[in-house]
């Protein structure tokens, strides 16, 4: 029985293969771009408003829009880009249905800005070839994302923090632009994209500030000059990013969530060194197998890459990814004395992609340059680690969830049960709401930590919700089970 079952799959198996080696590579990371962003696409049609999208501090008409700033940044934070976005009357986003088109929105913002950034510094590749580059990136970033709600569905994270990515894309790529071209109008753009990327939020911030100094120190190093245009914008970026964290909103807000300033060096020292190695090893493996399956594409690129000096050491750009990482997990232990929230977690990984990308890179050319040894696979030896690639992807990734909560129909009847929940909240004449928790939460578009209602009306969540339908209080029936809301 088991050699006749052999005997049968054998065959079926070497089809599979021939055909599979047959797929270009460029067409292969299309398709896995494609793959991982089309159940999202089609999952923005569910997504509703959850906590904060309801209700934020100091809400006022667009009228008093300055006024609200200031006021905002003096009792709230010192994002002074992205709350604009957020302070503003959520009736606006509510009442039309916002809430399930900006997922599209974004995501598609997203890749256009991965595809000028890719077009810019591969300016000689075709279309399909920098269409393949975009697919790759944002296959690894879908496929390890730590929390795919607070990325793209939950508005008042993703705006603070994938939009500031975007911003901070832009700004990668006109700086790029600048540096090729040196036309003014690209410099100009770059100086308003990175003042909007640091005021997006203080994670962002870190991490655009130590990869600024990181660039400085490498590029004075290795080429012996700084220009003018480089010293102007780390000059921007030292003042916003001040701006930023010394805002008196950020001591408010913090004596206002009960927050303790009880620090310990040794403690945040170790923690965040541990979480540090920890999180690499988590993601970096990933990242390889990708880059291997795609090592033809990356080995032209070293090839015909004309600027030699964008390739450092490998081990002077391990120690650039280690001191840029290290202080964001410091950051959260010694405020907080925990691991930062997945929001900022999502933040570090999509700058931790660029810089494993760019390491991979410089191991490359090392070994090319010094020993003159390449990274040859064999068509066999891809087309095997292309199929464990896929493998992957249904395992437990945010892509195969999004699959999974699209055609197992959760949901969709978590959007009906929501249209019921807003219902019922808007016929009650009571001030005191009582709701049934939720039973379909699917995690692509639902986010555990910060989207949902509790038994406890003095919950934040429930008191913005409240708020904004004008309730005395909104809870969760006490007999109803609320562990997975």
């Amino acid at each position: 029985m088991i050699q006749f079952f052999l005997g049968k799959i054998e065959p079926l198996v070497v089809r599979i293969l021939r055909k599979f080696s047959n797929i270009n590579g460029s067409h292969y990371f299309v398709f896995l771009g494609l793959f991982s962003v089309i159940p999202l696409l089609f999952l923005s049609y569910f997504n509703n408003p959850g906590s904060d999208d309801f209700d934020y501090e100091f809400k006022r008409p667009f009228s008093q829009i300055i006024q609200t700033q200031i006021e905002l940044y003096h009792g709230w934070s010192g994002r002074y880009f992205s709350i604009p976005f957020m302070s503003i009357n959520p009736d606006i986003y509510i009442t039309y249905c916002f809430y399930k088109y900006y997922p599209i929105v974004i995501i598609l913002l997203f890749l256009l800005s991965l595809f000028w950034f890719f077009k810019t510094i591969f300016s000689n590749e075709n279309n399909l070839k920098i269409a393949s580059f975009v697919g790759f990136f944002v296959f690894l970033f879908c496929l390890q994302l730590p929390d795919m709600c607070q990325t793209f569905f939950w508005y008042s994270s993703s705006i603070c923090y994938q939009f500031g990515n975007v911003l901070f894309v832009l700004f990668l790529t006109s700086f790029i632009a600048y540096k090729k071209s040196k036309r003014i109008l690209y410099l100009f753009f770059a100086l308003l994209t990175v003042v909007a990327a640091v005021g997006s939020n203080e994670m962002l911030m870190l991490l655009i500030l130590f990869s600024s100094i990181w660039y400085l120190i490498s590029k004075n190093y290795y080429a012996k000059k700084i220009d003018f245009s480089e010293i102007i914008l780390f000059a921007v970026i030292v003042f916003f990013s001040i701006l930023v964290v010394v805002a008196p909103g950020n001591t408010v807000r913090l004596v206002r969530e009960g927050v303790v300033n009880n620090h310990n060096l040794i403690s945040s020292l170790v923690k965040s060194a541990f979480y540090l190695v920890s999180y690499f090893i988590d993601w970096f493996p990933m990242i390889v197998l990708a880059a291997f399956v795609f090592s033809d594409s990356l080995s032209a690129i070293s090839k015909n890459s004309k600027d030699k000096s964008v390739f450092i050491h490998p081990m002077v750009s391990l120690v650039g990814m280690i001191t840029l990482f290290f202080p964001c997990f410091f950051v959260g232990f010694w405020t907080h004395n925990s691991i930062l929230p997945v929001r900022a977690l999502n933040a570090i990984y999509f700058f931790f992609l660029i810089f494993a990308l760019y390491f991979l890179f410089c191991v490359q050319h090392f070994l090319k340059s010094k020993f003159n040894f390449e990274f040859q696979l064999s068509k066999t030896t891809k087309v095997g680690l292309g199929i464990i690639l896929i493998g992957f992807v249904f395992s437990n990734t945010p892509i195969s969830q999004a699959y999974f909560d699209f055609f197992s129909g959760k949901a969709y009847r978590y959007n009906n049960e929501m249209e019921n929940r807003f219902e019922l909240i808007r016929k009650s004449e009571i001030k005191e709401c009582e709701l049934p928790a939720l039973i379909n939460l699917p995690l692509t578009i639902y986010s555990l930590d910060v989207i949902g209602l509790t038994n406890d009306k003095n919950n934040w969540k429930n008191i913005e919700i409240a708020r904004y339908f004008r309730k005395k209080s909104i809870v969760i029936q006490p007999n109803d089970s609320i562990v997975t809301e």
